[in-house]
């Protein structure tokens, strides 16, 4: 191994050091390393010495690579405590409501039912229709023009005679005119936060009251 580092440099040494020490486990290539710069300077032909230039470049590239990986090991302990963070955000979140993008609502056997229409530019003729599982029209509520921005819909549980309608999941299909065409329009719903789901890669889910799961990200705001 002397030869070979008076005659070839690191490369060749570290080569055949890997070799010789396959099986000792428990040497790491930093000490690897390490050992064969010091011995490379130990052995060294004093007729011909190295470049000190040369060891300093080899001691940068070490320590780059040392310090990426310290920088690897703190980035993934930063990450574990944000998703440890996300979780017990989201679990405070357990039994109250957040509106979420979407048209499901859930009516319970009292109280009413909130949402609100997006809108990114001006509308006419808003209509909101209540439909139930079977995609009929329980209630339809006119609202007429809107500028853009939100229009916040409330639903008191009522059917078009003034029945109270049976709890269940709903449907809150919005539409309006811009232009000469009908277009649906977007919607977001205040629905109750049952549960909370981990998942392996650290995702954190959100399970809704109306049966639907949304990831902590799509929370809009919370009631």
């Amino acid at each position: 191994m002397t030869d070979a580092i008076r005659g070839g440099g690191i490369e060749q040494a570290l080569s055949i050091a890997r070799a010789q020490t396959s099986n000792e486990t428990e040497q790491t290539e930093k000490n690897q390393f390490l050992n064969l710069l010091v011995a490379q300077l130990k052995n060294q032909n004093p007729l011909d010495p190295q470049d000190g230039a040369e060891f300093l470049s080899q001691l940068a590239q070490f320590s780059t690579v040392d310090g990426i990986e310290r920088l690897n090991d703190s980035m993934g302990d930063l990450s574990n405590g944000f998703r440890s963070g996300q979780a017990l955000q989201a679990t405070a979140l357990v039994g109250r409501q957040v509106e979420v993008d979407s048209r499901i609502v859930q009516l319970e056997a009292t109280g009413e039912v909130s949402g609100r229409v997006m809108l990114d530019q001006p509308v006419a003729d808003i209509q909101v229709q209540i439909r139930n599982a079977a995609g009929v029209i329980v209630r339809e509520m006119p609202f007429g023009p809107h500028e853009a921005g939100e229009l916040n819909v409330r639903w008191d549980g009522l059917d078009e005679t003034g029945v109270r309608a049976p709890a269940g999941h709903y449907e809150l299909v919005a539409t309006g005119v811009s232009g000469e065409e009908t277009v649906q329009l977007k919607t977001q719903v205040g629905v109750n936060v049952d549960s909370v789901t981990l998942g392996q890669q650290g995702e954190v889910t959100l399970n809704l009251r109306n049966q639907t799961s949304v990831p902590l990200s799509a929370v809009q705001q919370v009631n």
